[in-house]
């Protein structure tokens, strides 16, 4: 019996990761580079701070450090934000993105789509801040390999504000951020949000394209998406 129980561990503890079945945990990163358009952290880089393009952002925790800020509640220098039960594993693209574009700034109407790797997904997060003081409203269209498109509609609150009961199928991904300017000063050291919002595509087909269509108020920025495979 003993010899038959040490077998079985042994062979349990040799089973590779990618010996598992692919199930709902198995977080992608999305590939949004391409329409990404101004800088939303300032990051260390080459030992230098590199500023926002916003004037209102978040700060890594290492550039914050460079500046000497005592209270600086950071985002991670890696961009990687652990997967918890709203979410699976984040990486945004700020961390890779140096002296370039790390998120898509809109002030005005905007519209832009990203293609996604051809998979079935069980849940697809879209990261975004809204600011200006409002609420932005956000059309969404998820299209699909056999040429079908589904729309949805979401509402992103305000970053200052904390989410409640009416904020429907927002998560936070990052919270109580301070607020930085243009010129790496800290503006409000806490209480801002990186929002995710999953858009639910339909995990029975093959997803292939993400499109945002946003209205001209309020601004928003878009970080990045994250999606999370079908069994």
């Amino acid at each position: 019996m003993k010899t038959l129980l040490t077998l079985f561990l042994v062979g349990a503890c040799l089973l590779r990761a990618d010996d598992v079945p692919a199930t709902a945990t198995i977080s992608v990163q999305i590939d949004v580079s391409k329409v990404l358009n101004s800088r939303g952290v300032a990051t260390l880089v080459d030992g230098k701070v590199v500023p926002l393009q916003i004037n209102g952002g978040v700060i890594t925790l290492e550039a914050a450090a460079a500046l000497g800020s005592k209270s600086p509640h950071c985002v991670p220098n890696d961009g990687k934000f652990a997967a918890n039960a709203d979410h699976p594993e984040v990486i945004l693209p700020y961390a890779t993105a140096g002296a370039g574009s790390q998120v898509r700034l809109s002030t005005q109407a905007d519209e832009y789509s990203f293609e996604v790797p051809l998979k079935n997904y069980a849940r697809m997060f879209l990261f975004f801040t809204s600011f200006d003081s409002g609420a932005a409203s956000l059309h969404i269209t998820l299209t699909y390999q056999d040429g079908s498109t589904e729309t949805r509609d979401i509402v992103v609150p305000d970053w200052y504000k904390n989410l409640d009961a009416g904020d429907k199928g927002c998560v936070y991904l990052a919270s109580n951020l301070g607020k930085w300017s243009t010129d790496n000063k800290q503006l409000e050291w806490d209480h801002h949000n990186i929002l995710g919002v999953d858009v639910h595509p339909a995990p029975g087909k093959v997803l292939t394209q993400i499109k945002v269509t946003k209205p001209a108020h309020p601004s928003a920025a878009f970080w990045g998406a994250t999606g999370q495979l079908a069994n």
